[in-house]
């Protein structure tokens, strides 16, 4: 098995599409909460950049995608796009939120951990 990906440097791209409509303010809450669980309150920099492009609801059937790349984040949502540079405690807070034990995505560690190409 090869390194974890939460505390690797390596390019992470999760890619979510959405099998109901979902208020901005749900996924900004639910973003505020992950991100406070990991040090970073909303009145971080980089997170105020990330909440920025939050802005209505992700339709059913649209993706969120989220790629993390060391200091980099490129978060896109419903068509819009942010690159935040110098986001290094951001991207592994995104990691921990996604690939953690407490993920809301199982099934994305579940479909990591069957092929075998590193530990969430």
């Amino acid at each position: 098995k090869g390194s974890s990906l939460r505390s690797t440097n390596a390019c992470v791209k999760i890619r979510m599409r959405f099998v109901r409509d979902v208020g901005a303010d749900k996924i900004k809450k639910a973003w505020i909460k992950g991100f406070g669980k990991n040090g970073l309150g909303k009145s971080d920099p980089t997170v105020q950049k990330l909440l920025s492009i939050t802005d209505r609801e992700i339709k059913k059937r649209k993706e969120m995608i989220l790629e993390v790349n060391g200091g980099k984040v490129v978060y896109t949502y419903m068509g819009k796009s942010v690159t935040i540079t110098n986001a290094a405690k951001l991207g592994k807070a995104i990691k921990k939120i996604y690939l953690g034990s407490g993920s809301p995505t199982p099934e994305l560690i579940k479909d990591i951990k069957k092929r075998g190409v590193a530990k969430p």
